[in-house]
C-alpha cells in the first residue's frame, strides 16, 4: 500500500492500461483505462504474445502513452516513433517505459 506521508517511501510509478486479448477473452470494458501494478502488466504482455488483433494502450506517470501488439514480433508505437521488439526484449521495454 502506498505511504504518501512517508517521505523515505520508493516511487511508486503506476500505469494505466485498456487491453483487449481474443483468444482470452479478457480485456477493460469500454474506452476508460484501469490501474495496473508492473506484474499484472508482464502477465497481460505475456498473454498477448502470438495472438491477433490483440491489443495492449498503456499511459506512464511522464504521461506518455503506447500502444502495444504482436505482429510476429512485438510493436510499440507512441507519437510517430515505432519500436520493434523480440518477445525477450518486451519485459525490459516495459520496465523502462514504466519505470
Amino acid at each position: 500500500m502506498l505511504k504518501a506521508s512517508d517521505l523515505n517511501r520508493k516511487p511508486s510509478p503506476y500505469v494505466l492500461v485498456r487491453f483487449n486479448n481474443p483468444q482470452t477473452g479478457t480485456g477493460t470494458i469500454g474506452d476508460l483505462p484501469v490501474f495496473f501494478s508492473p506484474d499484472y502488466l508482464l502477465h497481460e504482455l505475456g498473454l498477448l504474445e502470438g495472438v491477433r488483433n490483440a491489443y495492449l494502450d498503456l499511459w506512464n506517470h511522464r504521461n506518455e502513452k503506447w500502444t502495444v501488439q504482436w505482429n510476429g514480433h512485438w510493436l510499440a508505437a507512441t507519437d510517430g516513433q515505432e519500436l520493434h521488439m523480440s518477445a525477450g526484449e518486451i519485459a525490459a521495454w516495459a520496465a523502462a517505459v514504466i519505470g
